[in-house]
């Protein structure tokens, strides 16, 4: 591959990157009812940008499971570089 066409795949995988983190903020609460903890989920973007949990974990089962409900709420657009693996932490006040 070129180095100008490197340059545009790196370009749209951090910008699709960006918008899917965008994504993750604009479904997580401001505050969490279940109280303070911390999370971790770990998912597959598909290529048609379908989102499958692979893992979840958190500081207890309620706040993986807000974490889980938090990825699989999401509607990724198709990924411009086909299915990549994916992690997010959480920190919930």
């Amino acid at each position: 591959m070129e180095p100008a066409a490197n340059a545009s795949v790196s370009a749209a995988d951090h910008l699709y990157k960006s918008l899917l983190a965008q994504a993750i903020r604009r479904h997580t609460p401001r505050r969490a009812t279940i109280g303070r903890g911390d999370a971790f989920c770990k998912f597959l973007v598909g290529k048609s940008g379908g989102i499958t949990i692979i893992a979840a974990s958190g500081s207890s089962p309620a706040h993986a499971t807000l974490a889980r409900r938090i990825i699989e709420s999401l509607r990724a657009p198709p990924s411009p570089d086909g299915a990549f693996v994916a992690s997010q932490s959480f920190h919930f006040d």
